[in-house]
């Protein structure tokens, strides 16, 4: 017989599986709509055929100012029951940094591999250059939703997503070096 998975633990390990994994496979894109009119637009690109190991100790790092702030105020509230206020900020802020320490010594050299572009615009203010940047962040992006698209669709191969994936990859590395 068969050993299936509680019906209680499915959900929380699908929360765990998707926060961990990310939506996409190739990186993320992000949005922000600040005051005054700002807008931050964000993308960010692994490079391609990293294993599914190394993207989610890459989310992992790239997530560490937040979960590690979440684990130090869990520690906190924790040894403060236990220590007084003094050994409970040391021992809270010491497993904070050796959780950074850890998570960035796990993902290796593939964060330095990591690819991104960052642009902001202004409501009112036209900037050519940042206007260029954004024009290209949405090509990039639009190369990567359209191959996963394809994908999901079952119109183009894993192979093929790949590729569309280096070429977006290969782009973002070029507007770096311009």
């Amino acid at each position: 017989m068969e050993k299936t998975q509680p019906q209680v633990l499915r959900p929380v390990a699908r929360c765990w599986s998707r926060l961990l994994d990310g939506q996409r496979v190739w990186g993320s894109v992000e949005y922000w709509p600040g005051r005054y009119g700002f807008r931050k637009y964000r993308l960010v690109v692994f490079p391609p055929g990293i294993s599914s190991a190394d993207r989610r100790l890459l989310r992992l790092w790239r997530g560490w100012p937040i979960w590690g702030v979440v684990l130090w105020v869990i520690c906190e509230i924790a040894l403060s029951q236990m220590l007084s206020p003094g050994p409970a900020v040391v021992w809270s802020t010491t497993l904070y940094l050796l959780s950074g320490a850890l998570t960035f010594a796990l993902a290796g050299d593939v964060r330095m591999q990591v690819r991104s572009l960052q642009v902001m615009l202004i409501d009112g203010h036209v900037d050519p250059y940042s206007a260029s940047l954004h024009a290209q962040l949405e090509h990039l992006v639009g190369i990567l939703a359209d191959a996963d698209e394809r994908v999901d669709r079952g119109k183009s191969s894993p192979v093929e997503h790949e590729a569309a994936w280096w070429q977006a990859y290969a782009r973002l590395g070029e507007t770096a070096r311009g």
